[in-house]
């Protein structure tokens, strides 16, 4: 907040009165709608009308931690700024598809080391591939296949994905703490500066040079000199050409965890919730994507860890690793989002994508009388919908739409769900990729569930 101690907002758009940020906090709803909109009326209107072209589609990508309440809020957003453009040609392509439509798009491209007898045999069968994609902002990850259909088509089944809000911004945030704890010249407080500008002016050149030499030097050099706070007054001491030992940031706990967090950790949680068994999960391809995926070395590499995760998974069986290098790091997104909308969307298209109506969990966490928080599952990806859309073709602007009646079919196939809330004021409907809500709520691990909105247990007992 340091940087934003004079930012005052409206809590409603038609509200007269502005609030400054430090007597109440901006909520991240808020935060995510005006991003958003800033986005298009400042940016993306400005630059349409710079081509003096009419723009009549739209194509979005969209991480996989987003949920349907925020794509809702674009497509609002969208329909506002650009009325131009008709609400059915607003394409929202998650990233997990994208990544699926670059794959098969650039098939033999990326394929091209590997021998022609391995070629032929995946032609012919379903191959299974793996995406990771870790960038700066999301780790999103996507399970899908790729098999043979009538008429010489192909289908590409998304079989699973995730998406996970700890990518490279959280790495840059990990090293400084690794580094406050292992040199004590730098002060604790440069973590959170808060309300203080000459804390927060500091901050923002430490995060500058971990971004840009000390997470880049890391794994290949011994010590490094810090300069960017020389001449610099804290705490009675005057900052001049610090030596930071990476051995020790190498070392720290906190390193090791993250990348144990990102691989097996995450890998294990997304092949358990989709119910598939270790040991006999078939992944023939595996693609890293993302600038972040390059963190670490040995037994710190995200990219080791990634596959040996995957290893045990696949009972040891050899899988393809395809290694995006240069600017496909940075374009593998748009352009398969682009392949999607004009090539694989058409109904004649010789690729039929399929996706499941479902890929997460919902439902509600609330607190049961015995004080425990508990988790009800109401839809799962097993959930058989009231009305689904016709798959037949791809021209669902990128969005599938699927009814429920949990009344009829739920995540328990019965009828009647009781839930005692008396335990607590407030339950919340949320989505999960957890494979323990309830554990990991309580806990306060909130980085695979996002809450979509609160209920009031007592209206809602009344009711």
């Amino acid at each position: 907040l340091s940087s934003y101690s004079n930012l005052r907002y409206k809590v409603n758009q038609n509200d007269k009165e502005l609030i400054n940020i430090t007597d109440a906090e901006l909520p991240v709803e808020q935060i995510f709608k005006a991003t958003y909109d800033s986005l298009f009326r400042d940016f993306i209107l400005p630059s349409v009308k710079k081509l003096n072209k009419k723009a009549n589609k739209l194509v979005l990508t969209v991480p996989n931690t987003y949920t349907p309440r925020h794509m809702d809020y674009i497509r609002r957003i969208v329909v506002e700024t650009l009325p131009e453009i008709r609400p059915e040609y607003i394409w929202f392509v998650s990233e997990s598809d994208a990544i699926a439509c670059y794959y098969i798009n650039k098939w033999h491209q990326l394929n091209s080391e590997r021998s022609e007898e391995e070629k032929d045999q995946l032609k012919n069968k379903a191959e299974h591939v793996l995406a990771f994609d870790m960038g700066a902002g999301t780790l999103d990850i996507t399970y899908f296949s790729i098999e043979p259909d009538d008429d010489e088509c192909k289908k590409l089944e998304i079989k699973a994905k995730i998406g996970l809000n700890k990518a490279g911004n959280y790495l840059d945030y990990i090293l400084a703490k690794a580094l406050v704890d292992t040199h004590h010249d730098f002060p604790r407080s440069i973590l959170t500066p808060n309300n203080d500008s000459y804390l927060g002016m500091l901050a923002s050149k430490l995060k500058h040079f971990i971004k840009t030499e000390l997470k880049v030097a890391l794994f290949s050099k011994e010590e490094l000199i810090f300069t960017e706070w020389n001449g610099q007054l804290l705490n009675n001491t005057t900052f001049n050409d610090m030596s930071i030992d990476l051995s020790k940031i190498r070392r720290h706990q906190l390193i090791k965890d993250f990348v144990k967090e990102v691989t097996h950790n995450l890998l294990d949680n997304f092949f358990e919730i989709n119910g598939c068994e270790e040991g006999v999960t078939p992944i023939d391809t595996v693609v890293l994507a993302g600038r972040s995926v390059q963190f670490g070395e040995g037994e710190l590499s995200i990219e080791e860890n990634v596959m040996q995760a995957i290893q045990r998974w696949n009972g040891g069986a050899s899988s393809y690793k395809l290694k995006l290098q240069g600017d496909t790091l940075k374009t593998i997104v748009s352009e398969g989002a682009l392949y999607f909308a004009t090539i694989y969307s058409d109904a004649a298209s010789i690729v039929k994508i399929r996706n499941r109506n479902l890929y997460a969990s919902y439902g509600v966490v609330y607190t049961k009388p015995d004080g425990k928080t508990a988790y009800c599952e109401l839809l799962n990806p097993t959930t058989k919908p009231t009305k689904a859309p016709n798959l037949d073709d791809n021209s669902t602007n990128g969005v599938y739409i699927y009814q429920y009646d949990t009344d009829r079919y739920n995540a328990h196939d019965r009828k009647e769900i009781k839930l005692d809330l008396r335990g607590g004021s407030v339950a919340y409907f949320v989505q999960s990729y957890s494979n323990d809500t309830a554990r990991d709520w309580n806990a306060g691990c909130r980085d695979l569930i996002t809450e979509m909105f609160p209920l009031n247990t007592r209206q809602t007992v009344a009711s």
